[in-house]
């Protein structure tokens, strides 16, 4: 009987999104039976499964505890990619000042904590920061997330009542808005098993910043640059020491797979974020999708050798 290896989704994406199949195919040229599971469905026999790759459960971002504490249970039952540990670190953005502490290139950004009142105004004076962007410390597919301009008075008077409504119930982000982002894009860098594998462009719609394709973002193949890549690996040797850091305890190898993803910021690149939780890894976007797929299915049969 080949091995069973659940690959995590939510309850809206039950068969996965179309551009995990290079990685189903890998897997299943592999001899690996890898079938989608909703993380949250209660009616899912998780003892049949001989590990779990975490792939696509968007809607965690609103339910953070409920999906760590799914994460451990798995864990304690079956191999889980990336770790529990790995997950409770990623899904809260104060691990990129761990990663800063390590000497990675991060885009600033201030935390404005939940229940607190903070006048965005004053802050933003405080920094310099004319033009910013507001977002969830817990978030993604910049949910909630808002541009204000300072020295806009309607426009800052709406982002505080923007702000003023989401911190009743998260923490929130405050960071300088990159311009770039309008004129070169988003790179994003794949990894698998530590190894670098392709990167993307994603570029948002005339007049947006918000690169995402929910919100009219395009995406094209990328030859990342030399200083691209070097961030990109500096991130990845930071992520081990900034968990430690953290109270969290590191993977023994590398991540099974991340994402890292830069803007130009005052003349080099600049991390906006680690996704090593559930990024979408856009095989389709290889040069190879077969081979970034088979990558992705290697890597994994290394740290799960009985899957």
């Amino acid at each position: 009987m080949p091995p069973r290896v659940a690959l995590a989704t939510s309850a809206n994406l039950p068969d996965l999104i179309a551009d995990e199949g290079p990685l189903r195919e890998a897997l299943r040229a592999a001899g690996i039976d890898a079938v989608p599971a909703v993380w949250s469905d209660p009616t899912v026999d998780w003892s049949a499964f001989d590990a779990c790759i975490v792939r696509t459960p968007w809607d965690y971002t609103t339910q953070r505890e409920a999906f760590l504490a799914w994460a451990e249970r798995t864990e304690s039952r079956m191999p889980l990619f990336n770790s529990a540990a790995t997950l409770r670190w990623n899904t809260d953005k104060r691990y990129l000042h761990g990663l800063a502490r390590e000497g990675v290139r991060i885009v600033p950004f201030q935390i404005f904590e939940r229940g607190g009142a903070m006048d965005l105004g004053a802050a933003l004076s405080t920094t310099g920061w004319d033009r910013a962007v507001i977002k969830p410390v817990v978030g993604a597919t910049a949910r909630r997330q808002i541009r204000v301009h300072a020295l806009d008075k309607p426009d800052l008077a709406a982002a505080q009542a923007h702000l003023n409504d989401a911190l009743i119930d998260e923490d929130m982000i405050v960071q300088p808005y990159v311009q770039s982002v309008t004129e070169e894009g988003e790179a994003s860098l794949v990894y698998f098993g530590g190894a670098f594998s392709h990167a993307l462009r994603k570029r948002p719609k005339r007049g947006d910043y918000r690169v995402q394709m929910d919100w009219g973002g395009t995406y094209e193949r990328l030859h990342a640059s030399a200083a691209q890549k070097a961030e990109a690996d500096r991130v990845l040797d930071a992520i081990g020491p900034a968990m430690l850091a953290a109270g969290e305890a590191p993977e023994a190898a590398p991540l099974l797979y991340a994402r890292v993803d830069l803007l130009d910021w005052e003349g080099a690149p600049a991390v906006i974020e680690l996704e090593v939780v559930e990024p979408q890894l856009f095989f389709t976007q290889a040069e190879n999708p077969g081979l970034a797929g088979r990558m992705m299915a290697e890597a994994f049969m290394q740290r799960a050798p009985r899957a």
